[in-house]
């Protein structure tokens, strides 16, 4: 029997405030949806019934990006700039993705060839946030204990980002781990554990890193 836990994006119809916010998209300037991301229970591949929401947030069907109910009432109420939003976002999901994918590539004492193409590759998608990438990859390195540095930075992280946005660091940090074609037991434990900090459910390892 194929049994395994999924995660699906839903549109909230009712009982809420504020669903949907009208070109208020920092990204791209369309429109914004609340939405629930749940954890659903499947069988052979169906689908048969969500048990668990992971998260609530906005999300712009348009560009795909994601932003937290927080941010959503500070567009709202007029008290966030759009640019900065957009800006500070990307700058944290930078500094977070390279420092989950510099512990796990150097979680062994040694980044290999392959794991430092696939961070360079990653690196040259966020010209514009070298600086803070080089930081967060030197910090990381140079720490006594880079594993409770590394879940520090995403306790802060899993605040002011989505549920959606940790799972896509995690997965991407998976992608480096790959580029050796397999994940050791360790590197999975560590990769359940980034779930665990961030108060999503580690039973989702398995979609996140298949994705």
């Amino acid at each position: 029997m194929s049994l395994f836990f999924d995660i699906k994006e839903k549109i909230v119809k009712s009982g809420r405030v504020n669903q949907l916010l009208k070109k208020s998209c920092p990204n791209c300037d369309s429109d914004l949806v609340l939405t629930d991301l749940k954890q659903w229970f499947s069988l052979f591949l169906i689908p048969l019934f969500p048990f668990y929401r992971v998260d609530t947030y906005y999300h712009c069907s348009n560009c795909n990006a994601t932003y937290t109910r927080t941010i959503g009432n500070s567009l709202i109420e007029g008290t966030a700039d759009k640019v900065s939003v957009e800006a500070e976002r990307k700058k944290l999901f930078c500094y977070t993705l390279f420092a989950c994918m510099t512990h796990m590539a150097n979680i062994d004492g040694e980044i290999t060839e392959n794991e430092a193409i696939e961070i360079d590759r990653m690196r040259n998608k966020f010209k514009d946030y070298k600086a803070d990438i080089d930081e967060v990859i030197y910090k990381v390195k140079e720490s006594d204990n880079p594993e409770e540095f590394v879940y520090a930075i995403l306790r802060q992280s899993s605040v002011r980002l989505t549920s959606k946005d940790i799972m896509s660091i995690i997965g991407e940090s998976a992608k480096v781990l790959l580029a050796d074609e397999k994940i050791t037991k360790e590197e999975e434990r560590l990769l359940k554990e980034y779930l665990i900090v961030c108060g999503i459910p580690k039973d989702l390892y398995s979609t996140i890193v298949g994705k």
